[in-house]
């Protein structure tokens, strides 16, 4: 981990859902939680803390967000910068990042695989309406050319929902935040939540490599185009966190390449991450590879 700093470390740690914190420090889940359908009850020692998404309360009164702060006010650590060495020490401790073995991708992380209605335990997020789900199902193959196999995989383990004003909802890897496309005339384009990143996991035999696009609808377009890596969505941004994200993955071992637009904003995202590390660079025929996609069939 020396080959990024101590703030993109935090950046990393605070991002990791608190359900794998919890079971990293030994916590046992309290039988109240089959009450609940938004938040958790775990014992640590003799210590209680509910968790709701990336959010969690200790009935001592102390709240906070973040696996960082979570060690801390449960007394697993005196320092924030002790948690580090518990939360990110190996690559293993990232199995949203990294598939267990060589033999099958990534599993998506525990709070991806919640149902859609478990989901808005992270307030931020909208709410999922399932009467919506075909009609944005119909846009993302029809309008969009993206593979039905592909979408219905992602509706499936919840990476992609539909809200309340039939706009496309592009779940991140740990369930803290979301990429909002509009599917009618308006173009509308949001994000909501915390710092993280909608992403296809690699393939098999292709776990050292990482695409860094502009969208989550960039980023399945890019995978039908052939590129079998890992592949990140930057949200329309290349924030620190996607910087330090990439610097993590380079430290471990894969090789990144700076996938987006080309287009002035797309340029500008490339020289970003050259001046920051050495990378690949990837650019669409057209504005952007789902325009690509479309154009291909």
């Amino acid at each position: 981990m020396n080959a990024i700093s101590k703030s993109e470390q935090f950046t990393i740690a605070r991002n990791i859902p608190l359900l794998q914190a919890l079971e990293k420090i030994g916590a046992v889940e309290d039988a109240k939680s089959k009450s609940s359908h938004t938040s958790r009850f775990f014992r640590v020692g003799d210590k209680k803390v509910v968790v709701k998404g990336q959010k969690f309360f200790i009935p001592e009164g102390k709240s906070g967000g973040g696996a960082v702060d979570l060690l801390v006010y449960l007394d697993i650590v005196q320092k924030p910068v002790e948690a580090l060495k518990i939360l990110i020490d190996t690559p293993s401790d990232f199995p949203f990042y990294f598939p267990s073995s060589g033999s099958k991708a990534a599993e998506p992380p525990v709070a991806a695989l919640l149902a859609p209605e478990v989901q808005v335990a992270v307030s931020e997020l909208p709410l999922p309406v399932l009467s919506n789900i075909e009609h944005v199902k119909n846009w993302l193959i029809s309008t969009r050319k993206l593979d039905k196999i592909l979408i219905e995989e992602l509706v499936q383990k919840g990476k992609i929902y539909a809200d309340g004003k039939r706009n496309a909802v592009f779940l991140s890897c740990n369930g803290t935040a979301c990429e909002i496309r509009g599917t009618g005339f308006e173009k509308f384009a949001g994000k909501r939540g915390e710092n993280s990143s909608f992403e296809i996991p690699p393939l098999p035999n292709f776990l050292n490599q990482a695409a860094f696009v502009e969208s989550a609808i960039d980023a399945i377009s890019l995978r039908e185009l052939g590129f079998k890596g890992r592949i990140i969505s930057t949200a329309g941004a290349v924030s620190k966190n996607s910087i330090g994200l990439a610097r993590f993955l380079i430290a471990v071992g894969i090789k990144i390449t700076a996938a987006f637009d080309s287009d002035d904003a797309g340029r500008r995202y490339t020289k970003q991450m050259q001046e920051a590390f050495e990378c690949d660079v990837l650019v669409p025929v057209s504005k952007d590879w789902n325009d690509d996609l479309r154009l291909k069939k």
